[in-house]
């Protein structure tokens, strides 16, 4: 070990104090054993057994409630992972009226729930493309459905309100595409128009055009507490190398 002599002694003295003290404990216990031994040899039977008998009984009730403090705590840790019980429209429908009765302004969630239950009665599939400004979610939107018109700019943030976008497969299903504002403005000013959508939609794809910042992993964290599925998507490939990607 690199350090000075005078610690390295203090270290060698405090491993011989901690030595001797182990062994006087354990002289200690062995003469009290015997000890106790030579008394129980000359006890009657009954008072040996119970001696014995009393001794494993605080030995296992003692390790037990040692198990219990140590052992590692799996009903915490498993209560985290646990989803919560949705909400049930009744629920919701008597919140609304009790925020209502305190004179709660409550047009904006009904109109929120209102969208819901429109596409929910639709039955479309809506994607939502989501990243932060210039990272080319409009241009991708174009790669996918080249027969939709869609603008994108170098100058970034071209995108200033949602526009979405239909698909129908060959067996009649419909995918609603939609383009959402990039975040991470100066402003922040459409960050959350973009949250909502991707809180509204069934699927999220996440676009971005590099490595993950602090930023967009934060961003990424809270989309995968919504528990929906979600599409990382690296696009602008062609400026970086095969090994870069």
């Amino acid at each position: 070990m690199n350090l000075p002599r005078s610690i390295r002694v203090l270290i060698a003295m405090a491993v011989l104090v901690l030595g001797l003290a182990a062994l006087l404990l354990l002289l200690t216990i062995s003469e009290a054993t015997l000890n106790i031994q030579a008394h129980l040899d000359e006890a009657p039977a009954w008072l040996r057994i119970g001696w014995w008998a009393i001794v494993g009984a605080v030995s296992l009730l003692t390790g037990w409630i040692l198990w219990r403090i140590l052992r590692p705590d799996t009903q915490s840790r498993s209560g985290s992972d646990n989803v919560a019980e949705p909400v049930s429209a009744a629920q919701i429908e008597e919140k609304i009226a009790r925020a209502e009765e305190l004179g709660a302004d409550t047009s904006e969630i009904r109109r929120e729930l209102s969208e819901l239950q429109r596409r929910r009665e639709a039955g479309e599939v809506h994607v939502a493309m989501f990243g932060e400004i210039s990272t080319g979610k409009s241009a991708l939107v174009h790669a996918l459905l080249p027969q939709v018109q869609t603008s994108s700019d170098v100058r970034g943030g071209t995108t200033r309100e949602i526009r979405t976008f239909a698909w129908q497969s060959p067996g009649g299903d419909t995918l609603l595409i939609s383009d959402t504002p990039g975040t991470a403005e100066v402003d922040g000013s459409l960050d959350q128009q973009a949250t909502d959508e991707a809180k509204r939609a069934h699927i999220v794809i996440y676009v971005t055009d590099g490595d993950v910042n602090r930023s967009q992993h934060r961003t990424l964290l809270e989309l995968i507490a919504l528990r929906k599925p979600m599409i990382l998507v690296l696009n602008k490939t062609d400026r970086y190398s095969a090994q870069e990607v």
